[in-house]
């Protein structure tokens, strides 16, 4: 992929960032050296490599899932502005 000038200022149209015309040319090479450090990781050989589902090897600790009656509806829906049949009412958005 080749980046120019024109791209430059594409980009950071789409990215909501103001460039200088002095600025433009150091984003420019910025631009291509990231390309070319990607371009270099697609060269790499990763067939043999299986994909990593956790990379520090730890797993959280877990607890018994115990269910415990607090009873304490009434004293969260006291919070609500408004209430029905013990249940939070929220306004409507979609029709």
């Amino acid at each position: 992929m080749s980046i120019d000038n024109l791209t430059a200022r594409k980009l950071a149209n789409l990215a909501r960032i103001e460039i200088s015309e002095d600025q433009l040319k150091d984003v420019v090479e910025n631009l291509r050296t990231i390309i070319r450090l990607f371009d270099q990781l697609d060269e790499v050989d990763t067939l043999s490599v299986k994909p990593m589902t956790d990379i520090t090897g730890h797993f959280l600790s877990q607890r018994d899932d115990l269910v415990i009656d607090t009873d304490c509806q009434d004293k969260i829906i006291s919070n609500a502005p408004k209430v029905d049949h013990g249940f939070f009412v929220v306004p409507r958005i979609i029709d």
